[in-house]
């Protein structure tokens, strides 16, 4: 037992630093600060309350103490099944083997103050800290590994010196303390160690006796290390592609497929070309001066055509959602659309892409941020639209493109050890690609971009209608009268232009269907006016066609995109990553917002559009409308939580006081060794809040030992001796010396007297009671 007059502070700070350290591990792959100092500040203030409790009341270790020690170590192992039904989140092996020394030291730190606890606490807190150091890349855990390091010498120094026995040091010999000496030393060692090994040895020390890590054979599906493209991969020997991508990766080739490639067999290939099939073509004075433009996208094969056949989808080894034939992994935020091709030449049939005009090409330049390169270009703000900074992390896996893949409005581009702006270049206007025929396989791309808040684009103040003439042109011919005529009626309520687009957008989304196996006809005249009029249901790109059309019909800047798309359907909780697979290509339409910025606009049905975070008044304004909207839909439960509620605020003294007493019973069981004083002094307050819970408080000028002595109190359920024993119990525990034993207290049952006091009905009015007496 330690000194009862202080508690093991030391102790507290170890363990306090391998909790702060074990959460970084946890959270390594997330990297929420915020959320990692709120579980610390939480588990922090529990056992810091308990901590308090123990050293107040002098908690004494019982036999339960072992086998609640050893519930607390192994309750990881028996939760995380249960966890993994009913979230379908987990950890690792080792990861709840770390979680189960931890809740042990803490545990044992209720307790430190005897010495017992007090060692477990430390060893379990110092193999907390060695394991999130070998485990977690998180620099931070330097600086803790060497403040846990220094409240270690300070505990070893105390330990020793309050070992010492002061009442024999006269005239005798102590002995060298060598074992704490070669603790001291060999702490530091270990640690220094640890943190020196690199990274890539240091995630691979838990291999050998960690199965849930990979590469042993086993493999677990939420192991942090050792897994990649699938659960039954171990670390690649002779075939890279079987290892997960990292992010200093080299530059590998390989026979990827070919992202075209992947268009044509999604959207199937185009159909021969008739020549009495040019019913519409685009208005003189654009096709003059773009026709050798044109002429060179057809000679490439760039150029989309609406008319398709049918797609072969059937046994095709390229559409298979499995995870390992996921084109890439994205780590952010989703839904995200990523670009690959944007299109702003459409001739009624055909698009063709956008080109990188060198006036509107963007210098670029390499900026430092903590010692990595990023590839980033001037862009040019809009005062008048809330923005947020998002960033992704791109995983290529089976892509063969040069393209950097990125939302709509790219600010910036790293790539591990790229840190010269000669090896990008502006594939268009605002897409950028290396100097290369493929992105570096098995590469982390993380990308910057700015997500608009597309409810500031209302304005009156923003206009969508600038922009170059090609952002705007419709093909003249036969049918454009008709979608004019369905942009104009679409759109009669709509004031500004980003009213008509949401209008347009809409109409789509609810009065048309999503169907990828529809082809326009043979000899159809207007693919686009077919599918608004006649068919109502085709491929994605009809819809942002057709969005394209409307839009620009009433003078709104707008074009059309091809890419991936980043299901949020397909977000893996353990991995917190979405994988990407050929099926998930994607057209979609944007609209010019202003300077640089574009807005992407979705009117294919079951997709979405990521907005970026809410302010707190957004969040409280949509908190309310969400929770008004469901009592309403579900009003037989809204009455009911009406009933109840109203029945609880009804009887809400009634059952104030029945938890106090409830807390006063669970006091007691749990502190039975309190001395007479505590008991005393926790009844008495106990039942003078119950009395004020009544509205029938005990008068100020009165004593509750006086009340016990009145002869007229109206409560019979003391005898009249069992009153003057309380009572004077209660003038001894109030007014008597700390040193000042109770009279008779082997012939009084304190406990019994104070629970039936708690427990007794309160009087009438204990002030009209006192008052005939006095």
């Amino acid at each position: 037992m330690r000194s009862p007059d202080r508690y093991p502070w030391l102790v507290a700070c170890l363990v306090a630093t391998g909790l702060l350290a074990s959460e970084i591990a946890l959270d390594d792959m997330r990297g929420n600060v915020a959320a990692i100092l709120l579980r610390f500040t939480l588990f922090a203030v529990v056992i810091g309350l308990l901590c308090w409790r123990s050293y107040v009341r002098k908690w004494q270790p019982h036999g339960l103490l072992n086998l609640m020690a050893l519930a607390v170590l192994v309750s990881p192992l028996l939760v995380e099944p249960l966890w993994r039904m009913a979230t379908g989140m987990g950890h690792a092996l080792e990861i709840q083997l770390l979680i189960g020394f931890r809740n042990l030291s803490l545990m044992s730190l209720v307790w430190a103050q005897h010495r017992r606890f007090e060692y477990i606490a430390v060893v379990t807190s110092l193999f907390t800290i060695l394991f999130c150091v070998s485990t977690s890349q998180d620099h931070s855990l330097v600086w803790l590994t060497g403040f846990y390091m220094l409240a270690g010498i300070g505990w070893l120094a105390e330990h020793y010196w309050s070992s010492l026995r002061t009442d024999r040091v006269v005239g005798t010999q102590t002995q060298v303390p060598w074992k704490q000496m070669s603790l001291l030393a060999v702490l530091p060692v270990i640690a220094v160690m640890a943190i020196a090994l690199p990274e890539s040895i240091r995630t691979r020390m838990i291999e050998g006796f960690m199965p849930s890590s990979g590469g042993t054979g086993a493999h677990d599906p939420f192991a942090r290390s050792g897994v990649g493209d699938g659960d039954a991969l171990v670390a690649a020997t002779e075939k890279a592609m079987s290892f997960a991508p990292i992010e200093d990766a080299p530059f590998i080739e390989g026979n990827e497929p070919s992202l075209y490639d992947v268009y044509q067999d999604t959207y199937g290939k185009p159909k021969p070309v008739k020549k009495f099939e040019r019913a519409i073509s685009l208005p003189m004075e654009l096709f003059t001066p773009n026709h050798h433009r044109m002429a060179q996208a057809k000679k490439a094969s760039r150029t989309f055509t609406l008319d398709r056949q049918t797609p072969r989808r059937a046994g095709h080894k390229h559409l298979k959602d499995t995870e390992s034939n996921a084109m890439l992994h994205v780590s952010g935020p989703v839904p995200a659309h990523l670009r690959h091709t944007v299109y702003d030449l459409f001739d009624g049939r055909e698009w063709y892409p956008q080109v990188a005009r060198p006036i509107h090409l963007k210098p670029l330049e390499v900026e430092y941020e903590d010692e990595k390169p990023w590839i980033a270009w001037s862009f040019r703000q809009f005062p008048h639209i809330r923005t947020h900074v998002a960033e992704h992390a791109l995983r290529i896996l089976n892509v063969d493109t040069n393209r950097i893949l990125s939302p709509a409005n790219p600010l910036a581009v790293h790539i591990d050890r790229c840190d010269r702006p000669d090896l990008f270049e502006w594939k268009q206007e605002d897409v950028l690609a290396m100097t290369r025929s493929e992105l570096p396989a098995m590469s982390v791309i993380r990308v910057r971009s700015q997500l608009i808040a597309q409810s500031d684009l209302n304005g009156d103040d923003v206009s969508m209608r600038f922009g170059l003439p090609e952002y705007k042109a419709v093909p003249e011919g036969q049918g454009m009268q008709e979608i004019r005529d369905f942009a104009a009626e679409w759109t009669q309520d709509a004031e500004t232009d980003w009213q008509r687009v949401c209008a347009i957008r809409n109409r789509l989304k609810s009065e048309y269907t999503l169907d990828a196996d529809v082809v326009v006809p043979d000899n159809c005249e207007n693919p686009v006016l077919w599918f608004l009029k006649d068919s109502k249901r085709g491929p994605d790109y009809l819809f942002a066609t057709a969005t394209i059309m409307l839009c620009r019909s009433e003078g709104i800047s707008c074009r059309a995109v091809s890419g991936l798309y980043a299901n949020p359907a397909k977000f893996d909780v353990a991995k917190q990553q979405t994988s990407v697979h050929p099926s998930d290509v994607h057209w979609w339409a944007e609209v010019y917002a202003g300077p640089d910025h574009w807005a992407v606009v979705e009117s294919c049905p079951g997709f979405q559009i990521r907005q970026p975070p809410r302010s707190w008044l957004q969040a409280i304004q949509a908190g309310l409308w969400s929770t008004g909207r469901a009592l309403v839909v579900y009003w037989p439960v809204s009455l009911l939580l009406i009933g109840i509620g109203s029945l609880t605020f009804h009887s809400r003294r009634v059952i104030v006081s029945r938890l106090l007493m409830w807390n006063w019973d669970l006091r007691r069981r749990f502190n039975a060794a309190a001395d007479a004083r505590e008991l005393l002094n926790e009844t008495a307050v106990c039942y003078d809040r119950r009395c004020r819970l009544q509205n029938n408080p005990r008068p100020q000028h009165c004593s509750l030992a006086a009340l016990l002595n009145e002869e007229h109190w109206p409560t019979d359920e003391f005898t009249s001796q069992e009153r003057r024993q309380l009572a004077a119990a209660m003038n001894w525990a109030c007014y008597a010396p700390v040193e000042a034993p109770l009279e008779n207290a082997e012939e009084v049952n304190l406990t019994d007297l104070c629970r039936r006091l708690v427990h007794s009905k309160m009087s009438p009015r204990q002030a009209d009671v006192l008052g005939t007496s006095l």
